[in-house]
């Protein structure tokens, strides 16, 4: 046997995966739960002050060149953004 006859059998796998979101934007998610929660509609009744400066704070990262996770919390958003800067 030589090596130009080997074959192996192929294994799926699902993740890693890109996953487009809504607006258009790509990422790439690790497991079933990260994909969840990337691709989950936006809950209504949500505090609207908070969706208003995660959506700051996003802006903001993207600006600096950070690459986030949509579901970042906004303490680890702020500390990401405050080290990137200085």
């Amino acid at each position: 046997m030589n090596n130009r006859d080997f074959t192996a059998p192929y294994v799926f796998q699902e993740f890693p995966k890109w996953v487009t979101l809504a607006d258009g934007s790509q990422i790439l998610v690790e497991n079933a739960e990260e994909e969840a929660i990337v691709t989950a509609d936006k809950k209504e009744g949500g505090d609207p002050a908070a969706d208003a400066e995660r959506e700051a704070l996003l802006a903001q990262a993207k600006e600096l060149g950070l690459k986030v996770h949509p579901a970042t919390g906004l303490d680890k958003l702020r500390e990401k953004i405050a080290a990137a800067q200085g």
